[in-house]
């Protein structure tokens, strides 16, 4: 194994921080003074760090979607088991053209108004749809938007805002045309790109950083903020589902010491905390606290393998170098509280009641067949990582793995902006990345696989695969391979009879069917790239706090946190 570059950074991105801790005099210095802004009238709580700012477009981290979520509102909200339901639209109703197009129009309520009392209407969701879509903002969700009809040729500059496929009817409805279908349309619109501001209110200066300025149409506003110490939300009783939120404020404290975190924790003061670093929930002795909980979130860590690579293009060097990790161990030596991986997604998350996981042998362990892969052949490859201390920590572990059956590897760990040039650029055999997906649906899990993805920064090109993902999810406005390659990827499909004659084609695939046929193909049959674990929110809260809910993101909502004190 050799290192060829380490950064010496402080900090481990999401994981751990290092403070100061309060102490008293040296008769007392054990006990920790509590300095955090503890507010008596409100449910206490820890979710990461302070927001940058308060605006939607740039919501994309767990902590940031949970200050956006209770801010703003959607057209539809989500119920307790995930469906979608009335919002901000009082209803909606679908029409699918001869060519599978879909078009929504929804109904806005003409209760739902904005916390200065104006009523939020189409044109606000049309004026924030567009907004996002151009790249000067460069906000990192406007991706979230590319199912709209012209979204991706008008987030490209090859079409006006105008012509994307967004308007408002005579009635004042918001009418959304797609490219062609989208299974979980109505789930997606709670996701920060879909939600409506208001146009004069973002045109103020700092209008997102300003209290007195933010105008919010969901369950809370804000009602403080003391930059790096807390921001504290109070009901919205504007909010067009007002009766459904029970919790009437909550109180979110940024970072402070670890001592100082756990010693609140421990008295109750704060209820509920993803900032407690595991190491410390073992020394917590109190039976009506919760340590160590974990929630599984939508996103899995995994290795790309380069197929345009003079090494990785050996396909049994990928396969070996896959069923060489004990993936069990890894996440027992990193101890970050994840999963080990079985599939490139996770079997808990379900779409319309199914699951679209299942168990692979090719990420299942086996050393001896990854030496006969190797066949006795020597190689080293060149992984490249950024420079976060517990991704060199992760590839430390799993090279010793790999030279274990031969395989020696060149650890290149570079500043982020650095990493992400050198993978652009193709110069690597492995790297590490992570998936994430917005929604139950699994479509973000392949798409960067597609063959012309600007994210496809491996070379991985499959017609099979491609038509098969086009398929599942009606994405016309994906352009993969030419229509000929198209025809020809057919003919995987095509069967012959005992006699050479052709049988009928299947056509009416499941999603889950072409979703299996994918997943096969890129992690077991091609082995471009393979899950290691997925990821997880680790937190620490109150038995006595219930009620919270956290999403597939790692979003957290107290809208229906109730805390009943010890007696």
């Amino acid at each position: 194994m050799k290192l060829t570059k380490i950064f010496s950074v402080l900090l481990v991105a999401g994981l751990l921080f290092t403070g100061c801790q309060n102490t008293t005099n040296k008769e007392d210095e054990k006990k920790t003074v509590i300095t955090m802004p503890i507010m008596d009238s409100s449910i206490n709580v820890q979710v990461g760090t302070e927001p940058t700012n308060l605006d939607p477009a740039f919501a994309y981290k767990a902590s940031e979607l949970t200050y956006i979520n209770h801010l703003f509102s959607g057209l539809t909200t989500l119920n307790e088991k995930g469906e979608a339901v009335p919002c901000i639209a009082e209803s909606w109703k679908l029409e699918t053209d001869k060519n599978g197009v879909e078009t929504y129009t929804f109904k806005i309520n003409k209760n739902a108004i904005w916390n200065d009392g104006t009523n939020i209407k189409a044109s606000d969701f049309v004026y924030n749809f567009k907004r996002i879509l151009d790249k000067n903002l460069n906000s990192p969700v406007a991706y979230q938007l590319f199912p709209i009809k012209n979204a991706v040729k008008v987030y490209n500059g090859e079409l006006k805002a105008d012509e994307l496929g967004v308007s408002v009817d005579k009635d004042g409805n918001l009418v959304i045309v797609l490219e062609g279908k989208c299974p979980d349309f109505l789930q997606r619109l709670t996701l920060p790109a879909y939600l409506a501001l208001q146009e004069k209110n973002v045109s103020e200066a700092d209008w997102s950083l300003n209290i007195t300025k933010l105008q919010v149409s969901g369950k809370y506003k804000v009602s403080d903020w003391k930059k790096g110490q807390n921001i504290s939300f109070e009901k919205n009783d504007k909010y067009v589902l007002a009766d459904e939120v029970i919790n009437p404020s909550v109180n979110f404290i940024f970072k402070y010491s670890d001592e100082e975190v756990k010693e609140a924790f421990i008295q109750n003061k704060v209820l509920f905390t993803t900032e407690l670093p595991l190491k410390y929930f073992d020394s917590i002795d109190n039976t009506s606290l919760n340590t160590n909980m974990i929630s599984p979130i939508t996103a899995t860590q995994i290795f790309e393998f380069n197929m345009n690579s003079e090494t990785t293009k050996n396909k049994n060097l990928r396969k070996a170098l896959s069923v060489s990790i004990d993936r069990n161990s890894v996440v027992e030596q990193m101890k970050n509280g994840c999963i080990p991986a079985t599939s490139l997604l996770q079997k808990s998350f379900l779409f319309n009641g199914e699951t679209f996981a299942e168990d692979l042998v090719a990420i299942t362990k086996d050393k001896d067949n990854a030496k006969e892969l190797l066949s006795g052949k020597s190689y080293t490859v060149k992984f490249l990582i950024d420079d976060n201390p517990a991704h060199i920590r992760f590839a430390e572990i799993v090279s010793k793995m790999w030279e274990e059956i031969g395989v020696k590897t060149e650890i290149v760990s570079l500043s982020f902006n650095e990493y992400n040039k050198e993978r652009e650029e193709g110069n690597f055999d492995v790297i590490m990345t992570t998936i994430f997906n917005d929604t139950a649906y699994v479509d973000n899990y392949f798409v960067n696989f597609l063959n012309n993805s600007k994210n496809n920064f491996i070379g991985f090109s499959n017609k099979d695969y491609d038509k098969a993902i086009v398929r599942s999810y009606g994405m016309e406005y994906v352009d993969t391979f030419s229509d000929d390659d198209k025809d020809n990827a057919e003919k995987k499909y095509d069967k012959k009879d005992d006699k050479g004659k052709d049988q009928e084609v299947k056509t009416d695939f499941t999603n889950k069917e072409l979703f299996s046929f994918a997943h096969k193909l890129i992690v077991e049959e091609e082995t471009a790239i393979t899950p290691i674990y997925h990821l997880t929110i680790n937190y620490a809260a109150s038995k006595n706090l219930t009620g919270y809910t956290i999403n597939n993101l790692g979003a957290i909502d107290f809208s229906k946190a109730i805390y009943v004190p010890i007696q």
